[in-house]
């Protein structure tokens, strides 16, 4: 049986980093210089079945290039979110943002995209950060009732308890007038089948996937409402999602709404179901989207509501927006 096994893992590995793949160890170094200059990066497989590239920690431990600290050993260590990230910088920069001493950021995981005119494969798997370890990819952020960071009394976001896996994307270019850029299906294939190995590992809600954007609505926007959010439900069987099936009937089958759905526009009503959701910062009692709350309504639109549809980012609550955050709320009740 071990022999067999040894034998599966190393045709994975040969038909991965084989020329013919188009992303040999030789391919990938040679397009991204920063790992050429970095000493400690070997081939792997990543839960026995996901090619890629570990990066080893610089020895003796430098913070200042190895971006990262350990976990506490109390419950705030336990990995309870996995936050999904677009790098709006391609991958060499990437790389060397979270290896270099100037860049004081970092992630667990780093996937790469396809490039065509520089022949850098997409879906090639980089670890960056120990998983044991705390990587430094959230900043101020918060989630549902999971304790965060504190500095004193400060807030000062997830890290401790989460994973980072970021998605090398050029994410959106301008303010009013946005243009968001899709992800490789390459990307999105070994992206679902790394976040479906964490969440089973970790044995996350599936709430708990959630993007930057989520836990820092108004500071953050990745990933972006180009996500295929969806994909890594129907096809991964990760992550907190509707089908059309339930969209369409009201219903989620066997659970019971809290309450009924309103008839008409409530923005009190949303605002107290995306609070009970888990988005942060919505004060208790809000019944208006301020322009302060605005933020919140585009991120849970760039999750779910508008996902795939970037023109429906703008414009006041809709009855779709309302419906989305009550069945999301019938789906995974907060216990």
């Amino acid at each position: 049986m071990y022999k067999s096994f040894c034998l599966v893992k190393a045709l994975l590995l040969f038909i991965f980093f084989s020329p013919t793949n188009g992303a040999t160890r030789a391919s990938i170094l040679d397009k991204t210089p920063t790992l050429m200059e970095r000493e400690g990066v070997s081939e792997t497989l990543f839960y026995g079945e996901i090619p890629g590239y570990q990066i080893h920690p610089i020895t003796p431990h430098d913070e200042k290039y190895n971006h990262w600290n350990d976990r506490p050993t109390s419950e705030l260590g336990q990995v309870r979110v996995l936050v999904l990230h677009f790098t709006h910088a391609d991958l060499d920069r990437t790389l060397s943002l979270f290896t270099t001493p100037s860049g004081e950021v970092s992630a667990h995981y780093v996937i790469s995209e396809t490039v065509t005119d520089s022949e850098v494969p997409g879906g090639v798997l980089f670890n960056i950060v120990p998983e044991e370890t705390r990587a430094w990819h959230a900043g101020r952020s918060a989630w549902r009732d999971i304790t965060c960071d504190t500095v004193g009394e400060i807030s000062r976001g997830l890290n401790s308890s989460s994973i980072g896996i970021e998605f090398v994307n050029k994410g959106c270019e301008g303010d009013t007038s946005r243009t968001w850029f899709p992800f490789d299906k390459s990307q999105i294939d070994v992206g679902g089948k790394l976040v479906k190995a964490l969440a089973s590992k970790y044995k996350l809600c599936p709430y708990n996937i959630v993007g930057h954007s989520d836990i820092a609505p108004g500071r953050k926007i990745d990933p972006g409402v180009l996500f295929p959010w969806g994909r890594l439900y129907e096809e991964f069987g990760v992550g907190a999602w509707l089908t059309a099936e339930e969209l369409e009937s009201g219903v989620i089958v066997d659970l019971a709404p809290r309450e009924p759905l309103p008839r008409g526009i409530s923005e009190a009503f949303f605002l107290s179901e995306m609070k009970r959701y888990g988005y942060p910062g919505i004060p208790d009692g809000a019944s208006t989207i301020t322009p302060e709350l605005a933020s919140y309504l585009e991120a849970f639109r760039m999750h779910f509501s508008a996902n795939q549809t970037p023109s429906g980012l703008e414009g006041p609550l809709t009855d779709k927006d309302m419906k989305w955050v009550w069945l999301l709320n019938t789906k995974y009740p907060r216990e």
